[in-house]
Parts: C-alpha cells; structure tokens; sequence
C-alpha cells in the first residue's frame, strides 16, 4: 500500500507561491488562521479519525517551513474549528454537538482548556460563530413537513395580448 503526502497551503492576498502550512499522509482540511496570525487551527485524521488540532502558522512568503508543536484540541473526534474574534475560544463541532476550548496565550504559548460541550446539539455543514461567541449563525434545512404552494401559469403569452 502506497501513501500520498498532503501539503495544505497558504498564500497571501498579494499573491505569490503558497507556503506549506501543514505536510503529512493524513488528511487534513478547514484550516482557519488565528486572529493574530500565529497559530493555524484544523481537522485531522492523523490519529484514524477526525479530530481537530492547531500547529504554529508559518506566513506566505516567509520562506520558513512549518515548526512547532501539533496540539490535539477535541479528545473525542472532530472538525470545522473557528476560532472566536479575540481568540480567546475555539469553537468545534464533535458527536452531534458544538464544543468550545478556551484559549490562553502569552509569551508565544498557545494553551488550551479542556473543550466542554455547549447547550448546541444541532450540528450542520453550515454555521460560524459571532464576533464574542454568544451567538451563532447555522444554515439550517427546510422544514420537510411544510408545504410551500406553487402556482404554475400556462399560456402566459395569451394573457399578456389581452391586455
């Protein structure tokens, strides 16, 4: 069995070549950088199942690699991490429920609390938190049950000759 390398990357709004973020054989996705910029947050299935991490981030164009330590944040699966305004909390989804992990950072560390379940247990493909982490957008589907009319006009050209 043969193994690939992916390389997740990033590039600067100016443009340019983009910088190895993360280089592994696991699959990784959704990064989100945080909002200083010094740490990238992302899922992983480097432990066999979906978890989330965050690693020091490397700028485009910096001509460094990736170095530092990889810091496992969900300890139960994970992923789509976003990170709140401040930083101060990391946001994850994990078992049917939203998680948080708050964050603490000075002196270049990067130490997170253990996650604790939030009163979500919707999960969707689409949500994000606002600026504070009170409150949450979530693209939620169409209530299957509801029935919306629709009115079908045939000959419609008719019509508009009459009048």
């Amino acid at each position: 069995m043969t193994s690939s390398v992916i390389v997740m990357g990033a590039i600067a709004a100016q443009g340019g070549d983009p910088a190895p973020v993360v280089v592994t054989e696991a699959a990784e996705s959704l990064a989100t950088i945080f909002p200083d910029g010094h740490w990238v947050a992302y899922q992983s299935s480097r432990s066999g199942r979906s978890e989330v991490y965050v690693r020091p981030f490397t700028s485009p164009g910096s001509g460094t690699a990736p170095s530092g330590p990889v810091i496992q944040i969900s300890a139960e699966g994970g992923g789509v991490p976003k990170w709140r305004a401040d930083g101060k909390e990391l946001f994850f989804s994990t078992a049917g429920r939203f998680m948080a992990a708050e964050i603490e950072t000075a002196n270049g560390a990067f130490r997170p609390a253990a996650p604790v379940a939030l009163g979500i247990s919707y999960i969707t493909a689409g949500w994000s938190p606002n600026r504070t982490g009170q409150r949450f957008l979530l693209a939620l589907p169409l209530d299957q049950g509801a029935q919306t009319p629709i009115t079908v006009v045939t000959n419609w050209e008719a019509t508009l000759k009459r009048n």
